[in-house]
């Protein structure tokens, strides 16, 4: 199937991963696509257009700092939301400038989550006028 609404979601914890996918695919009605590292998440974007990426900030050697940076340079119409479990007024801030449209902080409210991702939607089927059902 080809669905309008696809997540790339960027988490290492693979438990995590798996429970925020299923949570995503049920509130939203998505199709996510799930990497467990900057590395497969770039060869992802590479291969599949994605408006919206959620993504972990730590990652390993590339952070989600460094993926937001990459989307931004390759497809500067995607929406990017980074989830992490350190809240610190420095982050937000770095999170802002990197390029990051939202900020979610561990545990991350999944009603939260699905209210900013049905809100994107709409936005992206305005600007991209692609079919939400």
């Amino acid at each position: 199937m080809n669905y309008a609404k696809k997540i790339l979601l960027v988490e290492d914890e693979k438990a995590l991963l798996d429970l925020t996918a299923m949570q995503l695919e049920e509130r939203c009605s998505a199709e996510v696509v799930k990497a467990e590292s900057v590395e497969e998440a770039m060869q992802l974007l590479k291969e599949t257009q994605f408006y919206l990426v959620i993504t972990d900030l730590k990652l390993g050697d590339l952070s989600g700092l460094d993926l937001c940076a990459h989307i931004r340079e390759t497809n500067p119409v995607s929406f990017v939301l980074a989830v992490t479990g350190h809240q610190s007024l420095f982050q937000l801030v770095e999170c802002r400038s990197a390029g990051f449209d939202d900020y979610f902080i561990k545990p991350v409210d999944f009603g939260e989550l699905a209210r900013v991702v049905d809100s994107l939607w709409l936005v992206m089927s305005r600007w991209l006028k692609f079919d939400q059902s």
